[in-house]
């Protein structure tokens, strides 16, 4: 599923895909649109995407991060994410990913829901 949000024209100007996998929440490629960047649009994607988990009953979220991206890490840790230290392997092979001038890895990062807490 897709979740987005919409200004006044009802425009995306930001979105997230979530994808059950088993009782956890996959949260991938949430993108807001650079010129309203630090404006709590990606804040609400990342609240909606809480409440769709616990809709769903999923006891947590989690997602993939470049490891070399600390700024975005720290970013989704001041939203409860945590790093759990588990590395997993960018496809540094695939010309349709792009192909790296360096290694990459996938940080995976990981949020537990509070199943009773309301939305």
């Amino acid at each position: 599923m897709m979740l987005k949000c919409v200004n006044e024209q009802e425009e995306i100007i930001g979105c997230v895909h979530l994808e059950r996998k088993e009782e956890k929440l996959y949260l991938g490629m949430l993108t807001v649109i650079p010129e309203l960047q630090n404006r709590g649009i990606g804040k609400q994607l990342l609240k909606a995407a809480d409440e769709e988990a616990r809709k769903q009953c999923c006891q947590s979220i989690y997602m993939t991060v470049i490891s070399l991206r600390s700024e975005l890490i720290a970013w989704y840790e001041r939203h409860g994410y945590v790093n759990t230290q588990i590395k997993k392997p960018f496809p540094m092979d695939n010309p349709a990913c792009g192909l790296p001038k360096r290694f990459l890895e996938f940080a995976v990062l990981e949020k537990v829901l509070d199943l009773m807490s309301q939305y």
